[in-house]
């Protein structure tokens, strides 16, 4: 399992935990701040692409779904991945970070 721990150019509101779990079978799942997600995902060589699933459609205070929105959308342009040097996985859409994660 993999948690966020940097989401640039959005404020993390208190109470998100937001996490990316890889699975067998080319399944990702996680929590996405208030809801957890489900989906697929392709991976060749350094190119990533995430694939939209399945949601929960828990209500939770508007920053937080806010925040839980932004991440959806981001997910969804991730084109490719890396890991940087203290060996967090970094997200990248067009080539910037998107969302990086530490195990």
């Amino acid at each position: 399992t993999w948690r966020l721990v940097d989401f640039p150019g959005v404020t993390e509101p208190d109470g998100a935990d937001v996490t990316l779990e890889v699975l067998r079978g080319g399944r990702i799942a996680g929590k996405a701040g208030c809801n957890r997600f489900m989906g697929g995902m392709t991976l060749s060589g350094e190119g990533l692409s995430l694939q939209p699933g399945g949601m929960t459609m828990m209500a939770c205070p508007d920053d937080l779904m806010a925040f839980e929105r932004a991440f959806i959308d981001r997910r969804a342009g991730v084109t490719q991945f890396d890991f940087d040097e203290a060996g967090q996985l970094v997200l990248l859409a067009n080539g910037s970070p998107a969302a990086v994660f530490a195990p």
